[in-house]
């Protein structure tokens, strides 16, 4: 390995599935799909920021009730919802209590399975105390922030558009504003989905603008970019809240050209459960993973592939070159599997454990199952003599998530569920990422000693085209010296590099939720390792609800609830109250605070109509019209620069935005930041 170089934030998405949906509370199979949506997107290098409005409307003559859902990434916080109906927004406020999902019930008492698969593994379910009335219309906006995933210099934003069979119509509008800062250079960008193109490029931010009435709501809206790899750097982000601890993020990432020579040796094993449940598309898709794994070895790789049911089978007594002969015998085993018998979780993963393996190679247990079988979590510790990382992949809504996660965690590896139709591509992206290992046994030290509470607990491997990434706290600002040390090809390696922990409370706020929600992770495995309700349990149990509470993220314990009517309007709130909701809508401008532009967008419900756009400041005084005319109905935007008529830069500050149409006006508040 050439070099390791720790980069600043990259991005890509892992897939998701739909837009927000509305399920109406006691008929069966009764749903809202969204008329206009509005989406914008902050991406702070690998940090995005989302918030996405949906507008829905009850064509009944009736008020209903309802149950809203949102298919976030399980990657993904929630940080904060609210509604607007009557021309009044209200905020939601997280609770200790879990998610309602009294709303999914039909009447009889049947769960509404076919809405809850469309939600995926970690919806986002919000009860509607009120009903809506008759031709209403309801506003809701959900934010959420996420750390994307990086690969070999490809980002993507993935931003879930897909209503698939709930889309009953297209989306009246759609509109999409997504502003990037990237402190690596900017090589590309590129909308493979809708084919847009960028406001603005350059070598450090860039900017996209998307939108479009009747927009068939059949497919994600994905933005692809991609950043130079011959500027790889040391870099770490920082944020020092006032009178306390700091918070960090860092990512290791390794030299695109590294050589052959330098990525570890690989023993692979392939374990398939192909027990009678299995039967079906489960077992093809499994199958199909396998021989994707199989025909994607690398030639110095030594391999085994293993079925198990009530009795285990290898293909080889113990793990073989990667030669073409062998792959060919290997495609024949796989392809002659069947699914049939029982399930015996323990004596396949011992089996695996016990074959002849090295403490020099890369030890690669891929374990697939959809049983609930139980087995002796020690037994399995204990057979690992060589270091060996065990991958969990359960399939279907019955397998035991706790058991299948605490396998992985004791042993280095990641647990991941899956639906039975996304087995093998799933796990064929998995494989490409982790075939080539290049660190192992990876250990970070700080000099001075500043930092606390470091995540996660077992830092992974690194593999060529795969970032480390690390959060933790820090007592004091200033520099300091990182440490990393690991086992490369063979041989101990070393590497040291500068960094800086910032003083500055403004800079990247968004790393307080970030470090809470991989303590909250750290906490949740910690916790499928000890008996359900014991103290411990408990213990980490109050600990995971009071960091959701405190930094306000939601959790599987917390979530968010209507806190009752909305008290006495401020100010804003009154002056938006007078446009009746019919007339238009104004959005609050994004990215707020800014530096050095923002857009403002607003929604116009009615026919041509004379507009202005006028920017204030803190004393009342105008600084720029940003739009005076006629523009007909529908979704526009502007941007402010963040000058004057004259073209004189303003000072950071408190600027107001106004919306004037027809004698009615709204008016929102902004931040600018120098």
């Amino acid at each position: 390995m050439k070099k390791l170089l720790l980069p600043f934030l990259l991005l890509v998405a892992l897939p998701a599935f739909a837009d927000g949906l509305m399920k109406i509370k006691g008929q069966a199979s009764s749903y809202l799909q969204p008329q206009q949506v509005m989406v914008t997107a902050d991406i702070n290098n690998q940090v995005a920021t989302t918030v996405t409005q949906q507008t829905f409307v009850n064509p009944w003559q009736q008020h209903v009730w309802l149950q809203y859902g949102f298919p976030t990434d399980i990657n993904a916080s929630v940080t904060q919802f609210r509604w607007k109906v009557g021309g009044v927004w209200r905020k939601a406020q997280i609770t200790g209590a879990p998610q309602d999902s009294s709303g999914i019930i039909d009447p009889g008492g049947d769960v509404d399975h076919f809405f809850l698969d469309y939600l995926g593994d970690a919806p986002f379910l919000f009860a509607f105390t009120d009903s809506l009335p008759a031709d209403s219309t309801l506003i809701v906006e959900l934010t959420y922030i996420e750390l994307l995933d990086y690969r070999n210099g490809q980002v993507v934003y993935d931003y879930p558009l897909d209503l698939k069979a709930f889309a009953q119509r297209p989306l009246e509008s759609f509109a999409l504003d997504l502003h990037l800062r990237s402190e690596r250079n900017l090589v590309g960008l590129s909308n493979p989905s809708h084919s847009a193109v960028a406001s603005s490029f350059s070598d450090s931010v860039a900017t996209l603008f998307f939108s479009q009435e009747n927009l068939p709501a059949n497919r994600n809206f994905v933005v692809n970019y991609q950043v130079s790899q011959t500027d790889l750097g040391v870099f770490l982000l920082s944020h020092k809240p006032q009178n306390a601890e700091g918070f960090f993020i860092m990512l290791a990432e390794p030299d695109p050209n590294t050589s052959q020579e330098e990525i570890i040796d690989k023993v692979f094993t392939f374990i398939i459960d192909v027990s009678g449940s299995m039967s079906g598309q489960k077992i093809e898709q499994a199958k199909a993973a396998a021989l994707f794994t199989v025909d994607h070895l690398n030639a110095s790789d030594r391999f085994n592939v293993i079925k198990f049911n009530s009795t285990v089978t290898r293909f080889r007594s113990n793990p073989v070159l990667a030669t073409d002969t062998e792959i060919t015998a290997a495609r024949n085993f796989i392809t002659q599997i069947q699914a049939t018998g029982g399930t015996d979780l323990q004596a396949a993963l011992l089996s695996g454990l016990g074959q002849n393996m090295s403490d020099t190679t890369a030890n690669i247990i891929i374990f697939i199952t959809d049983g609930i079988a139980s087995l002796d979590q020690q037994a399995v510790i204990n057979a690992n003599t060589h270091n060996v990382r065990i991958f969990v992949f359960g399939i279907g809504s019955d397998v035991n998530q706790a058991l299948l996660t605490q396998v992985a965690a004791n042993n280095n590896g990641i647990a991941e569920f899956l639906g039975n139709d996304e087995v093998n591509s799933r796990i064929s992206a998995f494989y490409s990422k982790i075939r080539n290992p290049l660190l192992q046994n990876i250990r970070i030290d700080f000099t001075p000693a500043v930092t606390s509470e470091v995540y996660p607990l077992q830092l992974p491997d690194i593999y060529v085209g795969e970032q480390l990434v690390v959060l933790g706290r820090y007592a004091q600002p200033g520099p300091a010296q990182v440490t990393l040390l690991g086992a490369g090809a063979g041989t101990p390696v070393r590497y040291d590099y500068s960094v800086n922990f910032t003083a500055d409370s403004l800079a990247n706020r968004f790393l307080p939720r970030m470090w809470a929600k991989y303590k909250i992770d750290a906490l949740l495995v910690l916790m499928a390792g000890v008996p359900h309700g014991s103290n411990q349990w408990e213990e980490w149990k109050k600990e995971v609800i009071r960091l959701s509470l405190l930094y306000g993220i939601l959790t599987p314990f917390t979530s968010f609830t209507d806190p009752g009517p909305p008290p006495t309007s401020v100010e804003e709130s009154s002056q938006e109250a007078a446009a009746p909701p019919e007339t238009f809508v104004l959005l609050q401008n994004y990215p707020n605070p800014f530096n050095p532009e923002t857009r403002i967008t607003y929604v116009l419900n009615e026919g041509l109509a004379h507009v202005t756009l006028k920017i204030y400041d803190l004393n009342g005084k105008l600084v720029r019209v940003l739009v005076d005319g006629d523009q007909p109905a529908g979704m526009h935007s502007a941007v402010w620069d963040g000058l004057d008529e004259f073209g004189t830069v303003m000072a950071s500050g408190v600027y107001f935005y106004v919306l004037e149409i027809e004698g009615m006006k709204q008016m929102k508040r902004m931040v600018l930041l120098r």
